[in-house]
């Protein structure tokens, strides 16, 4: 440990000496590939340029409510030991599992790029993302799957109503989660019924209105 102290230091100091500064945007891909990693939509929504990452500001606390709601009912289905897989576990948590890779950046006519490597851990691509400032800070474009993913989410109306069906959602895990813990359900066909019966107070069984 010592060691690598004497070593942070010593480049501490070579940098001064150099009058050499951190590249700000290496810091920013640093965190955002950490971020990323974790799954944490919040972290990653704080890294990500344009409309895309307004939506993921949008969204990022429904996100973490309904995540920590579908972990409130797992813990109570392992506990009264039911063999229900909860179907929400992995939809509360879109940014699961994945991987990235910082290739280089690299300047070209004008404007900062990231090479990466980006995808479902294991099975990662090759593609290039733009760096940007926004505000004063460097931010980055999301991966091309992530923004097939948000590309339904055209208009703040439909942003704003993925986010309710989010809390409807937390809600809904929440009751559940209590309700086995309480011993109110006790077996996979209660709660399925239970569910059922939620969905459909909330309304998320329900077909937006068409417009015009």
């Amino acid at each position: 440990m010592r060691f690598c102290v004497v070593l942070v230091l010593v480049v501490a100091i070579s940098s001064l000496v150099l009058g050499q500064e951190a590249d700000p945007r290496a810091a920013v891909l640093a965190g955002f590939k950490s971020a990323l990693e974790k799954g944490d939509v919040k972290e990653v929504a704080g890294f990500v340029a344009g409309k895309h990452g307004e939506i993921l500001r949008r969204l990022a606390e429904p996100y973490s409510r309904a995540a920590a709601a579908s972990d409130r009912l797992d813990a109570a289905l392992l506990e009264k030991n039911i063999n229900w897989s909860n179907p929400f576990a992995a939809g509360v948590r879109p940014l699961a599992d994945l991987q990235l890779d910082i290739l280089e950046v690299t300047r070209e006519e004008n404007q900062d790029l990231v090479r990466i490597r980006f995808g479902p851990r294991g099975r990662t691509q090759e593609e290039t993302l733009a760096l940007v400032q926004e505000g004063g800070a460097w931010r980055v474009s999301l991966p091309a799957d992530l923004r097939k993913d948000l590309a339904r989410l055209t208009s703040k109306e439909a942003v704003d109503r993925q986010a309710k069906h989010l809390d409807a959602l937390a809600e809904i895990l929440d009751a559940l989660a209590k309700e086995v813990s309480n011993g109110s359900l006790k077996s996979r066909n209660e709660i399925v019924l239970r569910l059922a019966k939620l969905v459909h107070e909330k309304g998320l069984g329900e077909k937006p209105a068409s417009q015009g």
